[in-house]
């Protein structure tokens, strides 16, 4: 009987070893959405309008920087759909409910921003390979 719970332990181990950090995977996405949800407030004070422009420019970089870690992932489409879900659900309740900006989705480069936090990390890992 100890054996088999040895055996158990083991085999989970392995296992938990090869899965995602889904803790990891929300933190990353939540720090994708702040960093640009303040720097953005900062933009749009100081230059607002190339806002759009550099706000992508980040957002290139940071989804490359948060990726990185996640390359030898083979679900690594499902963490950018998390960070989509995440960015798209903040975006709705801080920006377009609670700051009342109707037209924020008519922008063109938030619908580029949320194709890249999906597309990005998979063309990452094509590239490192």
């Amino acid at each position: 009987m100890n054996k088999t719970k040895i055996k158990t332990k083991i085999n989970f181990n392995k296992i938990s070893s090869n899965k995602i950090s889904f803790g990891r995977v929300l933190l990353y996405g939540f720090l994708i959405w702040v960093i640009l949800f303040f720097i953005g407030w900062f933009f749009m004070v100081i230059i607002p309008s190339l806002m759009h422009i550099f706000l992508l420019i980040l957002g290139i970089i940071l989804i490359y920087l948060f990726s990185k870690p996640f390359v030898k992932q083979e679900r690594i489409f499902l963490i950018g759909f998390v960070w989509f879900l995440i960015n798209i659900l903040l975006d709705l309740i801080f920006i377009v409910f609670l700051l009342n900006n109707n037209v924020y989705y008519n922008e063109w480069s938030i619908w580029v921003f949320y194709g890249l936090l999906i597309f990005e990390p998979i063309i990452i890992r094509s590239l490192s390979k």
